[in-house]
């Protein structure tokens, strides 16, 4: 995807990180761009993905438990 489709998506589906993104001034396409060629590929949207995964893990893993108690 070219880096305004990266851009809008990055917004829609993780707008934590797009917010986090705009104010520490960072250009989250370039970081992901690993091979500079103008596009995020599936292979470099997934590793961003993952990362974002690993990185939040114990945030998600807390609201987990929180929502499971609140369901009790």
């Amino acid at each position: 995807m070219d880096k305004d489709t990266f851009l809008r998506v990055l917004k829609e589906e993780l707008p934590f990180f797009a917010q986090a993104a705009a104010k520490n001034n960072c250009d989250m396409f370039s970081k992901v761009d690993l091979d500079n060629d103008g596009f995020v590929d599936f292979e470099e949207f997934s590793k961003m993905v993952c990362s974002c995964a690993c990185s939040s893990h114990d945030a998600l893993e807390e609201a987990h438990k929180k929502h499971e108690q609140e369901k009790e």
